[in-house]
């Protein structure tokens, strides 16, 4: 919404006081006592509203591609390959790509996929996220 109204994007800081884990879930945090480093968020979606609605267009109707049954692993290269995105809008498809492309088994498209996004911020959770769930 700062890109339409042409505003510089402000700071969000979230305290919350309801903070817990279920016993279930203890063995999934490892590390959890580890002072992690946060890479930075080098993409901006401030975008002015016209190239935003295009953008977003765009990015949903690649997304819709990637969740249909008959998606193959060719067809996922070429809506990774496809230009017309803004960087910030491309690397959210890459690491969604690389979710899908993970879940098909499509492995080495899934760490390529992974391996173009620029922006160590997604990467960083990206890559935390899929350590976690492993292959499909």
């Amino acid at each position: 919404m700062a890109g339409w109204l042409d505003l510089e994007v402000g700071s969000y800081d979230h305290l919350s006081d309801s903070l817990h884990v279920y016993e279930d879930d203890f063995g999934t945090l490892k590390g959890f006592d580890e002072q992690v480093e946060i890479a930075p968020n080098t993409d901006s979606l401030r975008l002015p509203k016209e190239e935003s609605d295009r953008a977003f267009a765009a990015l949903e109707e690649r997304l819709d591609a990637m969740t249909d049954d008959r998606l193959t692993e060719g067809r996922m290269r070429e809506l990774l390959k496809r230009d017309g995105l803004p960087e910030a809008s491309k690397n959210l498809l890459r690491i969604a790509a690389a979710d899908s492309a993970r879940r098909s088994g499509w492995i080495g498209l899934s760490e390529a996929a992974a391996g173009e996004c620029t922006n160590g911020a997604l990467l960083q959770a990206w890559e935390g996220w899929s350590s976690r769930i492993g292959p499909p």
